[in-house]
């Protein structure tokens, strides 16, 4: 399962040989509305020389440093076999998840009290 801990956001390191590229809105995005509910943890791998590298949450932690105050970062860290390993993990964590749909945002949403959300919904029931 791995082992929670809150790790130093400057000894996380990103592999650019097999992690997609940055996308600098949406880690724009977070940091100006950073909210560690919504921020999460943070999946790393512990190589064997000690270094830590993310398999999942590299814009997040991307987000986090650029905000002097955020210094420290929930993670779950495991001790993969290898690379490769390390790289399935990336692959297979980023391939089964599904993004919301504009019905499940727009249901968060209400529950939010979202003014525009709201709107709309009054629109559609009147």
């Amino acid at each position: 399962p791995g082992e929670l801990r809150m790790v130093d956001k400057h000894k996380i390191s990103v592999d650019h040989e097999y992690q997609r590229g940055l996308v600098s809105d949406k880690v724009k995005r977070i940091a100006a509305q950073f909210w560690w509910p919504a921020f999460g943890v943070l999946t790393l791998n512990e190589r064997e020389d000690g270094t830590l590298w993310v398999t999942d949450g590299q814009n997040r932690h991307a987000a986090a440093m650029r905000r002097s105050d955020v210094t420290l970062i929930p993670c779950n860290v495991f001790r993969l076999r290898d690379l490769s390993e390390e790289a399935r993990a990336f692959l297979v964590g980023n391939t089964n998840r599904k993004p919301l749909s504009a019905i499940d945002k727009f249901n968060a949403k209400v529950i939010t009290q979202d003014e525009a959300t709201l709107l709309v919904k009054a629109l559609v029931a009147s």
